[in-house]
């Protein structure tokens, strides 16, 4: 589960309990359960409107400069943009595990493994149709 910069949070397709898992989330993203995790973790919440004042970080006593790590907050909003949509992700993410798989299992060494990442993800790039809406 990712509380903090999440990718985003879903249901799958099938789920047996969709429901709960939807009353799951909602509670997950209350500006509560936020706090919580922001408290726990220093993990600054998904939900921009809570980080739109200093507040949220006066209330960490482990930060020993809110007002700078509010403002950083801000500078890093502000040049955020969102990875941009490609059509074959799903098959980027497959050459990226099977090759680091083999590093993990040292049947292939790193280097390696990572070139071959990236040569696959050239590859894939040139073939995939790039969402404009998010660049």
């Amino acid at each position: 589960m990712f509380c903090g910069d999440a990718p985003g949070f879903g249901i799958v397709a099938g789920s047996k309990q969709p429901d709960a898992a939807w009353e799951f989330i909602k509670h997950l993203m209350t500006p509560e359960s936020l706090t919580r995790v922001f408290l726990a973790a220093n993990s600054p919440p998904p939900l921009l409107s809570m980080t739109s004042s200093p507040e949220l970080w006066k209330q960490n006593p482990k930060i020993a400069d809110p007002q700078l790590l509010y403002e950083i907050a801000q500078a890093r909003w502000k040049a955020f943009r969102n990875n941009p949509k490609m059509s074959n992700w799903s098959e980027a993410w497959t050459a990226h595990d099977e090759e680091l798989s083999l590093v993990w299992a040292d049947e292939q060494p790193l280097d390696a493994g990572l070139q071959k990442v990236q040569d696959r993800w050239a590859a894939l790039l040139k073939e995939a149709d790039i969402d404009p809406d998010a660049n």
